[in-house]
């Protein structure tokens, strides 16, 4: 069986960048493909607590909690007048009990900006992807391995 050290992720968003963050520090030669598409947010992301172990492994806490809000629970309304509060503390377990609301422009950067400094290589362009021939397996296109030149010369995939 063939060892694969070469990972291409299409998707240059907080989970591609943090996938390949995490697989660039386990010695994975890394590419990510993305473009700067996404439709301007108009409200913040609520992030959850069992985002904040992900955050510390990639070291990146405090600097998502230097420009975030600090929320200790959620709440929503039931109605006009009736809001219902639950703190994430009465959920015990073993998650800190809180998370952050993020500006989402700030928090994909923080992300981002970890991946280009760990050494992952960013390719500003789309990736086309076409099939093997095996029914869970896709790979680059002749073309977009073309664009980049030699990143996957020696593992190609």
């Amino acid at each position: 069986m063939k060892t694969i050290r070469t990972v291409a992720i299409v998707g240059g968003g907080p989970s591609g960048c943090a996938l390949a963050t995490l697989l660039k520090r386990k010695g994975f030669k890394v590419a990510v493909f993305y473009l700067e598409k996404r439709p301007e947010i108009i409200v913040g992301e609520s992030l959850v607590p069992a985002i904040i172990p992900m955050l510390r492994e990639l070291g990146v806490e405090d600097e998502v909690k230097s420009y975030s809000t600090f929320k200790p629970g959620a709440s929503v309304w039931v109605n006009k007048d009736e809001e219902a509060t639950s703190p994430f503390a009465m959920g015990g377990g073993s998650l800190p009990p809180y998370a952050y609301n993020v500006p989402r422009r700030d928090f994909d950067k923080t992300i981002f900006d970890l991946a280009v400094r760990e050494g992952v290589t960013m390719f500003h362009q789309a990736a086309k992807l076409e099939g093997t021939g095996k029914e869970d397996e896709l790979k680059l296109s002749d073309d977009t391995r073309a664009a980049i030149g030699d990143f996957f010369r020696d593992n190609p995939i």
